[in-house]
């Protein structure tokens, strides 16, 4: 029987561009009371499985079985339509597009997709986190008690692995929640279970080239409800719930709200966006119209077409609802398509130029390919970055499967 893992990695999947920790913590203890019997967990992850995602690190668990690489039915690979939303052919149906027509991703790339072990050398569970480079996966390592134990490199190339950072000791109730990769550090932050009264959550780093790890500081109240976070190469920086971006400098100091950023949420470091973060069970129909960079104050001004809801950009593209489509365009208004899936939920690009969707096909919207990856999640499911260049799924006993979306380009 699966734990609370499952339970927290499907409900991150649909948390959209950020993960609440208070609302995984109430579905957290509501899982516990109620863990009876194992159809709670398949009916969960039924619920969630047919959510459209655009975009995340991990892949939601299917209603069956499920196909891998290995098992997917061969078929031509087909492109994105470039015509316009009105042209366009008519979208698939509620069950979404027939799986079997995708080539696997291994086919599609195959200088992309790896086969790692799921477990360190000392025996601690092996969990995908991001991608640090063509090569180089950065893995949570987790003792048997599934508490983080460290950060590790896996290099897909040599087959070895390197430590980076051990998570300091802490409280039982305490958990690390979002991870984000800087040029210079890695950084996190965790909060109490339970909570603590007026909220409370503090603020770490690690030197990406390895190294202890460094405590930034603590929050309280407003400051401590975080909606994503980010390193730069002196401070670390985050948004609330409530809008509006902050900053800690990295050898310590009091918090420091970043000019201009009323209205704001941290999307992917320098990068912030007028839209707030989706959180469990919402769905975002206001439509994102400008990109800030914090570090050099530029701004890009974003148009939605007529008729889409939900429009997300990244710095390179942007996706939203128009009826039962996904329309992806670039921040300018260039490059407009229309993909006829189901989308009632939607997420930044997946890397620079990637997005997934109905749980298992991931596109190419630079080139408009198409694959199919496998359906089975590995256990948690975290969110590095808001586009997080990374995909991994269960490869059979002692064995998983990613791909890398960086090793794609070279």
């Amino acid at each position: 029987m699966r734990t609370e893992q499952d339970l927290r990695a499907a409900l991150q999947e649909a948390a959209a561009r950020a993960v609440d920790p208070a609302d995984i913590a109430d579905a957290v203890r509501v899982r516990r009371r109620r863990r009876t019997h194992r159809r709670h967990q398949a009916a969960l992850a039924s619920a969630v499985v047919v959510i459209v995602v655009a975009g995340g690190s991990a892949v939601l668990r299917g209603g069956g079985g499920g196909s891998t690489d290995a098992g997917t039915t061969a078929a031509p690979t087909t492109h994105a339509t470039t015509a316009s939303p009105a042209s366009a052919p008519p979208s698939a149906g509620p069950a979404g597009p027939d799986l079997r027509k995708f080539l696997p991703a291994r086919t599609v790339w195959p200088d992309a997709v790896f086969t790692i072990p799921a477990e360190a050398p000392d025996g601690s569970g092996y969990s995908p986190l991001t991608a640090l480079s063509p090569t180089e996966l950065l893995m949570i390592a987790r003792t048997k008690f599934s508490k983080i134990d460290r950060l590790d490199v896996y290099d897909t190339g040599t087959g070895e692995s390197r430590v980076i950072t051990r998570m300091p000791a802490s409280k039982k109730d305490y958990h690390q929640w979002r991870f984000e990769v800087g040029a210079d550090y890695i950084g996190w932050y965790g909060t109490m279970l339970n909570g603590r009264k007026g909220g409370w959550a503090d603020f770490w780093v690690a030197p990406r080239a390895g190294g202890a790890a460094i405590k930034v500081g603590e929050v309280t109240g407003d400051l401590s409800g975080v909606s994503a976070i980010g390193v730069s190469s002196d401070s670390f920086v985050w948004s609330i719930r409530p809008g509006g971006v902050y900053r800690m400098p990295i050898t310590g100091g009091s918090p420091e709200k970043l000019a201009g950023t009323d209205g704001l949420w941290l999307q992917s470091w320098p990068w912030a966006v007028d839209v707030p973060p989706i959180r469990i069970g919402q769905v975002q129909d206001r439509n994102q119209s400008k990109l800030v960079n914090l570090e050099t104050g530029e701004t890009r001004t974003i148009i939605p077409p007529a008729g889409v809801k939900g429009l997300g950009c990244s710095i390179e593209w942007c996706l939203g609802r128009m009826g039962n489509a996904v329309i992806v365009m670039r921040p300018d208004g260039s490059g407009l398509s229309r993909i006829p899936v189901p989308s009632s939920y939607l997420l930044p690009p997946l890397g620079s130029h990637f997005a997934q969707m109905s749980g298992a096909v991931v596109y190419d919207l630079n080139t408009g390919k198409k694959a199919i990856v496998g359906v089975r999640p590995v256990g948690y499911s975290w969110r590095a970055t808001s586009s997080s260049p990374l995909l991994s799924w269960e490869a059979g006993r002692g064995k998983l499967d990613v791909l890398n979306l960086l090793a794609v380009d070279g």
